[in-house]
């Protein structure tokens, strides 16, 4: 990145330094990966899923939405989510969500979100299986995804190549 320093406010009359973020590429290590699965209503309880439980004290839950929060369901190697260090082999602890601010299951979208920073330059693979929905149903693919996965024609040039 490289800001001018007439692009930062100041905070409480002090001006931000731009050169602070002098060299940083401006994307996060801990960005999520986004996938969608239309016209399913993805079950994360039912699936298994490792999601996010706000921590609450005596009835009552945190101020922000943030603080306090953990893992509900634990990582599960077998589970319906892996994210999957390729270098070590190893499985990164994460959890995912679906987008609430939509309710159009066609357009919502299912966070996998690192509990930590990934390793700057790593490679890492995402998997997803045995997702059900709220009737209890497997939900399916995307049609391209399967197509790739499996092998299978399509009549999209962009993929054929």
């Amino acid at each position: 990145m490289n800001i001018p320093q007439e692009a930062l406010p100041g905070v409480n009359g002090e001006p931000i330094q731009a050169d602070h973020w002098d060299g940083f590429d401006g994307f996060s290590p801990t960005a999520p990966n986004l996938m969608n699965f239309p016209n399913s209503r993805i079950d994360l309880e039912a699936s298994g899923a490792p999601v996010l439980q706000e921590a609450r004290c005596c009835g009552q839950s945190q101020s922000t939405p943030y603080e306090g929060i953990r893992v509900r369901t634990p990582m599960n190697p077998s589970g319906p989510t892996i994210l999957l260090d390729l270098e070590s082999g190893e499985a990164f602890a994460h959890f995912v969500e679906l987008d609430g601010r939509t309710s159009d299951s066609a357009r919502q979208v299912l966070f996998l979100r690192p509990e930590a920073s990934l390793k700057p330059g790593g490679h890492y693979a995402v998997a997803v299986r045995n997702l059900v929905d709220t009737d209890g149903d497997p939900v399916a693919p995307e049609p391209v995804f399967r197509a790739l996965r499996d092998g299978h024609p399509t009549r999209i040039v962009s993929i054929e190549e």
